[in-house]
């Protein structure tokens, strides 16, 4: 039987993009997403609340979000939800839970530009090193 988990989610980064190597050189960048929602009740009182999601991005894709975005951007993630059980340096249970970015579309305009980044190549998973930002 095949399996789905899809994640879409829109909304704009809490902080500055975080970006690192793996110890085998792998270049994985982290950030989160704030995603406003907001209903009435039954009442019919508006309501709003915030989610804050982790998000990694692995690869070129990842280099090309710390490059380009910063506290602020608006993006649309597509990936995968990722939930971990671990343990702390104090031997406490831990869970976590992230999104895993599959594609990342750029919807403000880039730090180091004065054009707004929208191009599919920008945050999609084929990368293209000649695409000029």
């Amino acid at each position: 039987m095949n399996h789905l988990c899809k994640l879409f989610v829109l909304g704009n980064l809490t902080r500055d993009p975080e970006y690192k190597h793996t110890t085998t050189g792998t270049g994985v960048c982290k950030f989160s997403v704030a995603n406003n929602r907001e209903w009435r009740s039954n009442t019919g009182q508006p309501e709003k609340s915030v989610m804050f999601l982790p998000v990694v991005v692995w690869g070129k894709q990842g280099e090309a979000c710390a490059k380009y975005l910063q506290k602020g951007s608006q993006v649309l993630v597509e990936g995968r939800l990722d939930i971990r059980n671990y343990e702390d340096k104090e031997g406490n249970k831990r869970l976590a839970v992230e999104c895993v970015a599959e594609r990342v579309t750029f919807l403000s305009k880039a730090k180091n530009s004065d054009a707004a980044v929208n191009d599919d190549n920008a945050g999609g998973g084929d990368f293209d090193d000649s695409v000029p930002f």
